[in-house]
């Protein structure tokens, strides 16, 4: 079989992009969704690459990049977020997996950008080895059960047994909340369904960023474009407050049969995190949710909160690949995985 490389061009092959991914995966995915994750971002375009069946120039695969913001030891950088990636399946094979990884690394090597990321599921973590990306850590997820009564009619049909018992599991589930309870009637909180970011958020992301070696931009207009802008989800969020000024918020939405919480953004003091979360807990409740559940990076100082207010480890792992020019100045700091501050909304898709 033989095979070759090109750079697409983003805009104009898009729609070959959604054919290739489409026919590949279980869950469709509409137009709407590529024009704002490649053509959208504040940041800039989106890169591909697609392999071409020689004898025929038909596109049998594809992959992205996504320009992603990132502070560096108080420096801005543009770096890419390694997207999509798909691969028809009687072409599937090592070689066409490594031709298309090793585009946006060699872009990488000739400086092009500083450097990338990437979130790869089992089977594609074999091939960001295999090209010498350096895995940097793993996300975690962790979930905590909110109501009883879905699991319960799992084992038990009567209404009033699954409601008694329900009512004394969820009694007892909400008294694992308490370890956050507490005087802190300084802050006030709100609810806010899918409004636009303001000023405030980029006060906030200039005086927490310090506190990380590495992090994720979250300024408006980053937040605007991924969360208020996304057409995949209707994205809430708990912001706190003291005297009227914004000290951090918690984005989530409701993904199948559980909530998942997308990003946690925060004063560090240890009033401030845990009355977010009591508040979001709280609104859960209110709204009858059955589960949230949160995905953090192993070394995230957010997990000891999550931990103690009842959220579990669950099974799912993945690993965090990156990359970095040589010449880049802060090369060692980028492959250090203990320097980032890094949540599921890091992932950008």
């Amino acid at each position: 079989m033989g095979i070759k490389l090109i750079e697409a061009d983003v805009e104009k092959d898009i729609e070959i992009f959604r054919a290739i991914l489409n026919r590949n995966r279980k869950v469709k995915t509409d137009l709407n969704r590529f024009q704002w994750l490649y053509l959208q971002n504040p940041r800039g375009r989106a890169r591909a690459w697609m392999i071409l069946d020689d004898k025929t120039d038909e596109p049998i695969a594809f992959t992205c990049v996504i320009p992603r913001g990132v502070r560096v030891k108080g420096k801005d950088v543009i770096c890419w977020n390694c997207g999509d990636f798909s691969v028809d399946q009687k072409f599937r094979s090592l070689g066409v997996a490594l031709k298309l990884r090793r585009a946006a690394k060699n872009e990488i090597d000739k400086g092009t950008v500083h450097a990338l990321y990437a979130h790869p599921n089992e089977r594609m973590a074999v091939i960001h080895q295999r090209v010498g990306h350096t895995c940097i850590g793993q996300m975690h997820r962790f979930a905590k059960i909110l109501r009883a009564e879905k699991y319960i009619r799992n084992y038990i049909k009567n209404d009033l047994i699954v409601q008694c018992g329900a009512w004394i599991i969820n009694s007892g589930l909400a008294v694992l909340d308490y370890p956050f309870s507490g005087n802190f009637k300084k802050y006030t909180t709100r609810v806010i369904e899918n409004e636009p970011f303001s000023i405030e958020h980029d006060r906030l992301f200039e005086e927490v960023s310090p506190s990380f070696p590495i992090i994720g931009e979250r300024t408006k207009e980053y937040l605007n474009w991924r969360y208020v802008q996304n057409p995949l989800s209707t994205f809430y969020r708990i912001e706190i407050l003291e005297n009227s000024v914004l000290k951090g918020f918690i984005i989530f939405h409701k993904a199948e049969d559980m909530v998942e919480i997308k990003d946690i953004f925060s004063h560090l003091e240890s009033a401030v995190i845990k009355t977010l979360l009591k508040e979001l807990l709280l609104h859960l409740r209110k709204k009858n949710e059955s589960v949230v559940s949160v995905s953090l990076k192993e070394n995230n100082c957010l997990i000891d909160f999550v931990k103690k207010i009842g959220f579990s480890k669950r099974a799912e792992v993945s690993d965090i690949y990156a990359h970095v020019n040589n010449h880049s100045e802060f090369a060692a700091d980028w492959l250090t995985g203990n320097n980032w501050f890094m949540t599921v909304g890091d992932r950008d898709v």
